[in-house]
């Protein structure tokens, strides 16, 4: 496997996006090109090749959003820049004064109790808070609010952009929900102490369709399955070239070169790229509810690979809870990280643990009890100076700048 492959393999699923409106999401015409670029790399190299399907609620802006202030000589913000309509938000439009609500910790919005005095029908002005954007939305609109700006957070000397926020695909909250960058948040905070009214104007279209993950099978000589696998889909906003383009690439060139080695295997390979991943791990949970008793006790193991490419990256291993591992999935688990930890350590190369989370599609496997592992080089959250001593590159700043955004 050579990083040449694997950045052509990257490069295609850009000219893809490139020519489906800039994404490749589930459901899209970016992602049924993606679907068949994998597919007939996988049928080439003689794997036998199934699509099982999943139903995928999409959304999308019917035009751009805008927000502006009601009076003459107001700031202008910038869709993109300035703001952005978290995905899954309802549309609306409206011109109302905006008002803060407790912006002084990391809490806001967070509670009902946070909305007490909020007059209905205003626009809510929150932060970046410890708990979901749906929690917020939610408090926000049974408190009345006809729409929810929720700004990011930063440092004095680095201050926050605007981010992709999303309410998830189950979100069923009324009214139009921002995100905004930090310097758009201050501008806000100012036409609230003006008592000035803000603008708001947002359009959505809602619906269904379906999509096929990609799975390709090469048999073993024994009756097990060693599984590995990558989401194929984008978000909306954005090509998902490290997330997921990069691990689509490794696994990729990962079964091509296998097939050409054409090795006698003990186990089973199966390769599988995933659909819906962003819209909450559909086509991972769909599969893995498909199957049999018997299908699933014949997966020795499933490796997950998302998100491989981060620029400021850190080499994270999943490493399951707990120092003691008693049931055969927290054995196999933790045979899998040592297995990582010592295969980098032979080649002088540092590693950090992570949690194993339900944030990719390795949860289904685990919550059936099927031993997981992967990689994964971070998302955005914050490198810390530790990890810049060990890892390189700029502590203070995301692994991934150009997390769920189209640079």
């Amino acid at each position: 496997m050579t990083v040449p492959g694997i950045r052509r393999h990257q490069r295609a699923l850009q000219r893809i996006a490139d020519k489906s409106h800039g994404n490749r999401a589930a459901g899209l015409t970016g992602y049924g090109r993606s679907v068949r670029y994998v597919a007939s790399h996988l049928r080439a190299a003689d794997y036998r090749v199934s699509y099982p399907r999943v139903r995928v609620e999409t959304w999308a802006e019917a035009q751009p959003t805008t927000v502006a202030p009601s009076w003459p000589g107001g700031t202008n913000l910038v869709n993109g820049r300035d703001y952005s309509l978290m995905a899954y938000s309802d549309g609306g439009v409206l011109t109302e004064r905006v008002t803060p609500v407790d912006r002084a910790g990391d809490s806001s919005g967070c509670e009902p109790d946070d909305f007490d005095g909020f007059l209905a029908g205003e626009i809510a002005l929150l932060d970046g808070a410890i708990c979901p954007y749906l929690v917020q939305a939610d408090n926000a609109e049974t408190a009345g609010a006809g729409a929810v700006i929720v700004v990011a957070r930063g440092t004095a000397d680095d201050p926050a952009p605007v981010f992709p926020g999303s309410l998830g695909s189950d979100a069923e909250v009324p009214i139009p929900v921002l995100s905004a960058s930090e310097a758009a948040g201050a501008s806000l905070e100012r036409l609230a102490e003006e008592g000035a009214g803000l603008r708001v104007s947002a359009r959505v279209v809602r619906g269904f369709r379906t999509a096929r993950s990609v799975v390709a099978d090469r048999p073993g000589a024994s009756g097990k399955v060693v599984m590995a696998g990558a989401h194929l889909d984008s978000v909306g906003g954005g090509p998902g070239i490290n997330d997921n383009g990069s691990g689509v690439a490794t696994i990729l060139e990962m079964a091509v070169r296998l097939a050409r080695l054409d090795p006698d295997t003990r186990n089973g390979v199966r390769f599988a790229f995933w659909a819906a991943e962003e819209e909450g791990l559909l086509g991972s949970t769909a599969y893995v509810r498909g199957l049999r008793p018997a299908e699933r006790d014949d997966i020795a193991l499933y490796l997950n690979f998302d998100m491989l490419g981060s620029p400021n990256f850190v080499r994270f291993v999943y490493r399951i809870a707990g120092a003691d591992p008693a049931t055969p999935y927290e054995r196999g688990t933790a045979a899998i990280e040592a297995r990582f930890a010592r295969y980098f350590g032979q080649r002088d190369l540092a590693t950090e643990p992570i949690p194993l989370e339900g944030r990719s599609d390795h949860a289904a496997f685990s919550g059936a009890g099927i031993p997981v592992g992967g990689l994964f080089s971070g998302a955005e959250g914050i490198k810390t100076q530790f990890e810049a001593e060990i890892f390189g590159g700029r502590a203070g700043e995301p692994y991934d700048p150009c997390y769920h955004l189209a640079c």
